[in-house]
């Protein structure tokens, strides 16, 4: 759940899904900034994973399996039999090689997400069939706003992707998914000038928007 106007619908899914007994994990930027206020609103929410989930969310996943001792738990918070709740703080942030890597776009249906509600504040710009798709090519900013969220999610200062691993990311979008329009997710795409102008100039011209 990325967002406090969502809450509402996160916790109606989060109660059809206990519905059918299935162990619920919860995570995003919502979850993160007010966990426990969050945990107690969702009784159905078994396990919450805070912040970037990258690297977390498997190695909890290893853990479910007793492929991997419960030490080595991280970013997690697990509700306990009795209704306490067990807390596994220690960081487990993705680095910025392990974070360099294409989504699986193979395991959604990326042709066919224009489909559905609008993205990006610039959306009436776009001619009604226009496919699109969002990217990321940083994680955090290199500001310090006391009103914004992202230093405590994704950490301080910026990592990078590598400027061919999202030219790739581009190329395979347009040339396999069909997508012409792009949306920038990242908080400070600018941060390296130099690296932003390689990419710019790797990937021709590219009409987007970049959304803060």
């Amino acid at each position: 759940c990325m967002f406090t106007m969502t809450h509402d619908s996160l916790k109606r899914i989060c109660a059809a899904v206990a519905r059918e007994g299935i162990p619920l994990v919860i995570g995003g930027v919502h979850v993160s900034n007010d966990v426990e206020r969050v945990l107690s609103d969702i009784p159905a929410a078994d396990m919450a994973v805070v912040r970037e989930g990258d690297v977390a969310f498997p190695q909890l996943v290893l853990v479910i399996r007793g492929e991997q001792p419960v030490e080595t738990l991280g970013q997690v918070i697990l509700r306990g039999t009795d209704g306490e709740r067990l807390r596994f703080l220690q960081e487990c942030m993705p680095t910025a090689n392990q974070m360099d890597v294409i989504p699986a776009f193979e395991l959604t249906e990326v042709s066919a997400l224009s489909q559905y509600g609008v993205i990006g504040s610039f959306h009436f710009f776009k001619p009604k069939e226009t496919r699109f798709a969002t990217v990321l090519a940083n994680r955090g900013c290199r500001a310090m706003c006391t009103f914004c969220s992202v230093r405590n999610f994704n950490g301080k200062d910026v990592r990078k992707r590598s400027v061919e691993s999202v030219l790739d990311e581009l190329q395979m979008l347009e040339e396999v998914y069909g997508v012409t329009h792009v949306m920038w997710l990242d908080d400070d795409l600018l941060r390296d000038h130099r690296r932003a102008i390689q990419l710019f100039d790797g990937g021709g011209v590219v009409v987007a928007t970049i959304e803060h």
